[in-house]
């Protein structure tokens, strides 16, 4: 693996707001230019589809899959939530969730983005499952519009794949709608 100025947290993932741009103030952490190119293309090849949808996830959306889902709160000082909550034992429960619970778009996106850091984790601890990953993927491919930024995010651009999440070869198979 070659070192990056890349950023990094919790788990060894990056953050969203990172990834699109923003830098820590006093910091030096910047993003790949590849990968910001990757990004730029993808949006403008998708209609600009990634200014008029979810980025992050709100709190109310937080607060809602907590309630339901009975995830753990964050404390005063968490950072990215969505992924510290993500766990591969649960997957099928979030999938299912998904899939039968009526819910908004931020609601919708929030979960996704759980789901996506949950099968990552899965990846890294067993082996890989075609009937999961079917599931995720009809649900991305489904909702492709809600979930753009959640596919660019996780997909990577032009990245090595050694250089990626486990979930990035699979993420880089979402075909979206123009």
């Amino acid at each position: 693996m070659k070192s990056m100025d890349f950023p990094f947290n919790v788990k060894g993932r990056c953050s969203l707001p990172e990834l699109y741009g923003c830098k820590k103030e006093g910091g030096g952490r910047q993003l790949l230019p590849n990968i910001i190119v990757s990004i730029q293309e993808l949006s403008q090849n998708n209609g600009g589809v990634m200014k008029n949808n979810p980025k992050y996830v709100t709190k109310s959306a937080r607060d809602f899959l907590i309630e339901k889902l009975g995830l753990p709160e964050p404390d005063e000082f968490c950072q990215d939530w969505e992924y510290i909550v993500a766990n591969a034992s649960r997957i099928e429960e979030f999938l299912a969730f998904y899939e039968n619970t009526l819910l908004n778009i931020e609601g919708k996106f929030a979960l996704m983005v759980i789901i996506i850091a949950s099968f990552n984790d899965y990846l890294n601890e067993k082996n890989f499952s075609p009937l999961i990953w079917n599931r995720i993927k009809n649900f991305l491919e489904k909702d492709d519009k809600t979930h753009m930024n959640t596919i660019l995010y996780w997909s990577l651009g032009d990245e090595d794949l050694e250089n990626c999440f486990a979930v990035t070869r699979y993420m880089r198979e979402i075909k979206v709608r123009d």
